[in-house]
């Protein structure tokens, strides 16, 4: 298949779709296609601009990006009946969401990682349990997650320049496991 003006595409955990978010006619819409050809067909309808589908690890949700009401919102919907639901909305000390610096699914399929900007202008990682619905860890002065393992540990970059670290999830928050040049020094596979 080809798809003018598509980009951003997705491909499911089982090869057998595509999604992608093109120009549609309410402005840019998410899209689905078979991998092996055929029409696509739109996700919705959504709410405003939607970008930056992504599968979830067991191919039951598709996370996004969608702009409206003056802000960006990562959106959930369900693979299974078609809901779609907001997922994490920037809060009050936040100022924006960082599409282009990192979300991603836990390897389980059980939190996203966004990175947000506050109203400092410092980045900062939120973890959000998909199937709470709310904020179950942060971070400041991280951006550029991604997941370990099977999804209870992720590593991040902090500032330009300054690093790697590696966090570990528990029931209290987010916890600093190792970073910086501590971790560089350690054998691979030592403690």
């Amino acid at each position: 298949f080809i798809s003018k003006g598509a980009f951003e595409p997705s491909i499911s955990p089982d090869g057998g779709t595509v999604l992608f978010a093109a120009p549609g006619p309410m402005g840019v819409d998410l899209y689905s296609v078979p991998a092996v050809g055929g029409l696509a067909a739109p996700l919705g309808p959504l709410p405003g601009d939607e970008t930056a589908p992504e599968w979830s690890p067991l191919g039951s949700h598709i996370a996004y990006f969608a702009e409206g009401e003056g802000a960006v919102a990562v959106h959930t919907i369900s693979v299974a009946d078609g809901e779609d639901r907001v997922l994490y909305r920037p809060g009050p000390a936040d100022a924006a969401l960082l599409p282009d610096h990192g979300r991603a699914w836990s390897p389980d399929g059980a939190f996203i990682v966004v990175t947000v900007r506050s109203r400092s202008g410092a980045a900062g990682l939120r973890i959000v349990g998909v199937a709470e619905g709310r904020v179950v860890g942060e971070a400041a002065g991280l951006e550029g997650p991604a997941w370990l393992g099977a999804g209870a540990s992720l590593v991040a970059n902090r500032s330009v320049g300054e690093g790697i670290v590696s966090l570990t999830i528990h029931g209290d928050g987010l916890h600093e496991v190792v970073s910086g040049e501590a971790w560089l020094a350690r054998p691979v596979g030592g403690p």
